[in-house]
């Protein structure tokens, strides 16, 4: 699925073997459980923009250029693989600091851990 252009949807789950394409754009979702590959491309030099809500799960392989939000206080777990290349940000809302339950890897691809906001992260492993 392409996202090339912002909407707002609620509850979703994808494949284990989808492919999820944010790309330029802002998806902003209800509770998520992304079971596929997630790209968060930046295109024509605009971030593309997952913004996820408490509850949510990567399952998959989260490969982020863009920006991967969090809604505010959001509890967010991570048993698959997320990529952070270049200029990814992980940003949660100001004054309300989202948590990241990671079990496993967090790559930082030439991306800066200073580019997270407003977001814990549990049981960092950089690769």
């Amino acid at each position: 699925m392409d996202v090339k252009a912002d909407f707002t949807t609620g509850i979703f789950v994808t494949e284990q073997n989808s492919i999820l394409n944010v790309n330029g754009a802002k998806l902003t979702t209800g509770v998520a459980t992304l079971n596929g590959s997630t790209n968060i491309l930046v295109t024509n030099e605009e971030a593309g923009e997952l913004n996820v809500a408490n509850k949510s799960e990567n399952k998959g392989t989260m490969e982020v250029k863009g920006i991967l939000s969090f809604k505010g206080n959001a509890v967010v777990s991570n048993t698959g693989t997320i990529n952070l290349y270049y200029t990814a940000q992980l940003t949660g809302v100001t004054g309300q600091v989202a948590t990241l339950n990671n079990s496993n890897v967090i790559n930082y691809y030439y991306a800066k851990s200073g580019d997270k906001k407003n977001v814990n992260i549990t049981n960092v492993e950089d690769g």
